[in-house]
């Protein structure tokens, strides 16, 4: 037999005889010393994780936070990210750490690109003032002639404004020479409305700030609205952007349809769907290791915000502590813990009223990685921020702002005490190996025993067998 051939229990006569039971005892020998060599090998490595909990040392001064948050309801550039920490240390703007990407859908579903420093998608060229001009054409609406007064009209410019806003009385000159504007693009004749806010809060439902231009095709408002520098010249080929004139069969002098956008499918979306704007922040901010807060306060530089329509209801994908952990780092910490790295992790917080603030409470604990080998312990630097991760304890309110700004707030403590994470094992080097000698010889003899026996055995059968044949 082929199998003989691998005998290592040989039988001694007056040479070495090999057998086809010792092949397989010795194959069968062969297969659990590696099996069991590698068990025990993976036993001394993977010692068992558990924790511990001691006074925290960390001394840094300074901690990253990393995060990206998805607003469903606001432009970017009616959000801002401020810092402000116990020490009374404040930083209002974070562009340079941060990037905002203007995104539409309920979800977000549709991200259009990074915004510009204005919050919108492209920077507009700036354009020289037009001459003053005293007399504004657009006329007013109410209410009560909203709807139908839009209705009638194939294409209308619509501004929503506030006599109190100081970027709306800038606008009413720019806004008053639109009309030549328009007529130099091919839109002679469209039609301009305002909106006072103040007075008529059912048709100023869902404008988040003021200004705010928005064009109507046949009663059916356009999104996203206008966002770019405000001019007449930049206002106008926006809208001729959007909208193209085209014959009637039945005879309808003027007749606009909506453009297929240069982004293709997407934009049609937006566009039919009337999709909402929202904004999506991803940043890694450097701040002060002390008790802090982090706002996402709806506010701007060129609006005035209107509480009354702020609609902060948003997602969090990361807000998490000090350098992104790899998977192979996350897969270190015990089970029950690798939740607490990034606690939201995608939980979504629906406003379900109008000047909702969402309060969100965390407590930061500082968590190093030890291992414990033997009666000897050591444990990575705790100077090297790479080498520590950061567990975090959440929850969340929601209340009512009124009458101020609704906001975001992140508020974050740090524990006093820090949790050790250990691979604690009471093996040693010496162990493993005496364990792995032992493993082999244990094997190598047992099996020994057994071949031994069952030759043995059938010899002396064959021999009475032969003996009552005799």
């Amino acid at each position: 037999m082929r199998l003989a051939v691998y005998d290592l229990y040989r039988k001694v006569r007056e040479g070495a005889e090999s057998t086809v039971t010792g092949g397989f005892l010795s194959v069968l020998g062969v297969a659990l010393i590696v099996v069991l060599g590698i068990a025990e090998t993976v036993s001394f490595l993977g010692a068992p994780k558990s924790m511990a909990v001691e006074v925290d040392r960390n001394m840094d001064e300074s901690l990253q936070v990393n995060l990206d948050i998805l607003l469903m309801r606001m432009p970017c550039n009616m959000v801002s990210l401020e810092t402000w920490d116990y020490t009374g240390t404040s930083q209002l703007r974070h562009e340079d750490l941060s990037t905002k990407y203007v995104v539409f859908g309920d979800q977000g579903e549709f991200n259009l690109g990074e915004a510009g420093v204005m919050g919108h998608l492209e920077h507009m060229k700036n354009e020289h003032l037009l001459e003053q001009v005293t007399h504004e054409a657009a006329e007013e609406l109410v209410d009560a002639n909203f709807a139908s007064k839009l209705n009638k009209e194939p294409l209308a410019i619509v501004k929503f404004y506030t006599p109190w806003c100081i970027w709306c009385q800038r606008l009413v000159p720019h806004f008053a020479a639109l009309p030549d504007a328009l007529a130099q693009v091919g839109l002679p004749g469209t039609k301009l409305f305002k909106v006072n806010c103040v007075e008529n809060l059912e048709s100023c439902r869902g404008i988040a700030g003021f200004p705010t231009v928005r064009y109507f095709v046949k009663g059916k408002p356009q999104t996203p609205d206008y966002r770019g520098d405000r001019t007449a010249q930049d206002m106008a080929q926006w809208v001729a952007n959007g909208v193209k004139k085209v014959d009637s069969a039945s005879g309808e002098t003027n007749k606009f349809v909506v453009r297929k956008q240069a982004h293709g499918t997407v934009m049609r979306r937006v566009a039919d769907e009337n999709l909402p704007e929202g904004c999506r922040i991803i940043g890694a901010l450097k701040v002060s290791r002390v008790p802090s807060n982090i706002h996402i306060v709806a506010a701007a530089t060129t609006f005035d915000i209107n509480p009354r329509e702020v609609n902060l209801s948003h997602r969090v994908n990361i807000f998490s502590f000090g350098s992104m952990m790899s998977p192979q780092r996350l897969l270190r910490l015990p089970i029950f813990a690798q939740y607490n790295v990034n606690p939201f992790n995608g939980q979504t917080f629906v406003a379900t009223e109008k000047h909702i603030l969402f309060d969100h409470y965390l407590k930061v604990v500082t968590t190093r990685f030890a291992r414990h080998r033997g009666k000897r312990a050591w444990s990575l630097d705790d100077a090297l921020q790479d080498r520590r991760a950061y567990l975090v304890t959440a929850s969340t309110k929601s209340t009512i702002a009124d009458p101020n700004v609704p906001e975001i707030r992140f508020s974050y403590d740090f524990s006093p005490f820090a949790t050790v994470v250990f691979q604690k094992t009471d093996k040693t080097w010496y162990d493993y190996l005496t364990n792995l000698c032992a493993l082999i010889g244990g094997v190598w003899t047992i099996l020994q025993l057994v071949d031994s026996t069952l030759f043995n055995l059938v010899h002396s059968k064959i021999k009475t067998m032969q003996g009552k044949l005799g």
